[in-house]
């Protein structure tokens, strides 16, 4: 259960550095991810939005860090 959390913060993170890198990357796996969680919840009723919360916070962090990250470089 542990590692299946850690896995979505870092897919956000891998998003949001994607959005600095490579913007369609970034928009294609934010769907993708989203996609597969109301599939998942439609299927299973297994209260996804904690995964998606998870992933959106990962995206947060990352992209909060690279943001400082180029300013202070």
């Amino acid at each position: 259960m542990l590692y299946r959390n850690a896995f979505h913060y870092i897919a956000g993170g891998i998003a949001a550095w994607s959005a600095f890198h490579i913007p369609i990357l970034c928009l294609s796996l934010c769907l993708s991810f989203l996609v597969y969680e109301v599939m998942n919840d439609w299927r299973k009723v297994d209260h996804s939005y904690h995964d998606v919360l998870e992933f959106v916070i990962g995206i947060y962090v990352v992209a909060t860090g690279l943001l400082i990250w180029g300013i202070v470089k």
